[in-house]
This record gives structure tokens, C-alpha cells and sequence, in this order.
């Protein structure tokens, strides 16, 4: 059994290979607008704290991704959006990513940093490889 992953570029690189890209298209969003953001492996998973508060996280679960938006009640401004969606109080789970799945999760990244900055640090264009 190989030990926990250290970083967040070793966790990306132990995952399944069709789990790796599109994990990493989450994590370019998020550091697309908040640059500056911590990233550690909290909880043995990718998260992402701004100001000490834990903001985000993303997981590989065995049939889904799993995408956190971890301070209570703020995924539920997305209560529209998230309807037909697998989804539990701070977490959405995907299948698959699909474009309309990564412009949602860059419009709730955008939404809860900012609730915690005041604006975004340097909002970058996130290019699909």
C-alpha cells in the first residue's frame, strides 16, 4: 500500500487517468481567480483555504467526483442550478465533467471567494488542454 500523498500535484498523479484531467480542470478554476489561495491536503483530499476559513475542496470517490464548497449555506444560493444534480448540503457529485459542470463550479468559486475577498486576485482565462 503506497502512504498518503503529500502534495496536491502527487494526489492529481496517483488518480485514475481519466480522473486526472478533469480534477486538474478544477483546480485551475479555482486558482484561475484566487491565485493566492492556500492548497493543502486537508482530510487527505485538495482544499482550498482563503484567510484560514476552508472555501473548497474536491475528492475522487469511486463512481463520482466529489466538488466541496465548505462554509454552511452557501451552496445553497445555487439551489437552481443544482436541482437535477447529485448533490448533498456542501458537496456536488459528478460522473463525468462536462462544460456546463465546469462553468457552474467556476461560478460558485467566484461567488464564495468572494464573499470571503473583495475581489478576485487577478481572474485569469482557464484554457481546456
Amino acid at each position: 500500500m503506497r502512504p498518503a500523498p503529500i502534495t496536491v500535484l502527487e494526489y492529481l498523479d496517483r488518480l485514475p487517468e481519466e480522473r486526472q484531467q478533469p480534477m486538474a480542470w478544477i483546480r485551475q478554476l479555482i486558482r484561475k481567480h484566487w491565485p493566492r489561495i492556500k492548497e493543502d491536503m486537508a482530510n487527505g483530499f485538495p482544499t482550498y483555504h482563503m484567510g484560514g476559513q476552508a472555501l473548497f475542496a474536491v475528492s475522487n470517490q469511486k463512481n463520482h467526483i466529489t466538488f466541496y464548497v465548505l462554509p454552511p449555506g452557501l451552496l445553497s444560493v445555487f439551489n437552481q442550478d443544482l436541482r437535477t444534480r447529485n448533490r448533498g448540503k456542501s458537496c456536488v457529485r459528478f460522473r463525468k465533467l462536462h462544460d456546463e459542470d465546469l462553468e457552474l463550479i467556476d461560478r460558485m468559486v467566484l461567488y464564495v471567494g468572494t464573499i470571503f475577498a473583495l475581489e478576485p486576485q487577478g481572474a485569469r482565462k482557464v484554457e481546456r488542454v
